[in-house]
């Protein structure tokens, strides 16, 4: 990225502390919400000096970009601050990026006139994220089990770009990896590359037989009957975001454990999640500039 680009990056975990560190090697980078990130990143303002600074060539929010009421997702700030107060400095030429943009902020956006883009939604980053949460699902499983995963039998339901992923892994650690998947292709890629499947249709005679299931469907698949039929002594760990794909209060009331892993890259390799959107957002700066004929 040319090294005339000015950035503000605001809010967000770790990523978004290391991605500071890695886009100001060739930019000009200033954050705000991240004041509880230790050492505090050199260019750190307090939401009150926003409006001061020149107008941005990027904005960049976090992962999700805001919590309720617009209200910045700041885990590492004790500062509420508000998606206006951070919009204060943008200009006409300003582009905002962030992950998980809902439709409320994108409609705020464009009452402002800004461009805007989710990078979350971007195909390089989504596959790349999923190698990192696939990976730190594997560990995160590893820690909580008092066996290996070697001749384990595990269950991944669902088979997008994470179940994918993690089967892989899975397999090369030696688990006996089953997918549970709706259609007939994804069985078939899961067959082809390993493991068993079945269709989700089966899972009530299916989950009896896993101590280790981990589910990547994105919409609430282990109900209250399935769950009756699952091993007391079973690990579930749900990698799907928000509604989850697990009815939680139905597992805690049949006492089984179970862990809903949201943000997995942002918490077991934060510097590999921030390289990864600053790798996308170059992408993003590179097509704009070929766009309005830059290079």
């Amino acid at each position: 990225m040319p090294t005339q680009r000015l950035i503000l990056i605001a809010g967000g975990d770790l990523r978004q502390y290391y991605l500071a560190q890695i886009l100001a090697q060739t930019c000009t980078v200033y954050t705000t919400g991240l004041e509880k990130c230790s050492p505090a990143f050199s260019g750190e303002l307090p939401p009150s000096q926003i409006s001061s600074l020149p107008a941005p060539d990027y904005i960049i929010l976090p992962v999700p970009a805001v919590s309720e009421n617009q209200i910045l997702n700041t885990p590492f700030s004790s500062e509420r601050i508000p998606v206006k107060t951070v919009l204060a400095c943008a200009g006409e030429h300003t582009v905002v990026l962030g992950g998980r943009m809902d439709a409320d902020l994108l409609h705020m956006l464009n009452e402002y006139g800004l461009t805007a883009a989710d990078y979350l939604k971007r195909e390089e980053l989504a596959v790349q994220n999923a190698a990192v949460t696939a990976e730190g699902a594997v560990c995160l499983a590893m820690e909580e089990l008092p066996y290996t995963i070697d001749r384990t039998p595990v269950l991944v339901i669902g088979y997008g770009r994470i179940g994918r992923l993690l089967a892989k892994k899975l397999n090369a650690l030696g688990a006996i990896v089953t997918v549970a998947a709706r259609s007939l292709e994804a069985r078939a890629w899961a067959q082809s590359e390993g493991s068993k499947a079945c269709p989700i249709e089966a899972l009530e005679s299916t989950l009896p037989h896993f101590p280790l299931i981990f589910n990547t469907a994105p919409a609430e698949v282990l109900s209250e009957s399935l769950l009756a039929r699952v091993r007391r002594d079973c690990l579930i760990i749900d990698l799907a975001s928000k509604p989850g794909g697990i009815d939680q209060l139905c597992a805690r009331r049949l006492g089984l454990k179970t862990i809903w892993a949201l943000s997995l890259p942002g918490k077991t390799a934060p510097y590999t999640a921030a390289q990864i959107i600053a790798d996308t957002i170059e992408n993003i700066d590179t097509e704009r500039r070929r766009a309005y004929g830059a290079e």
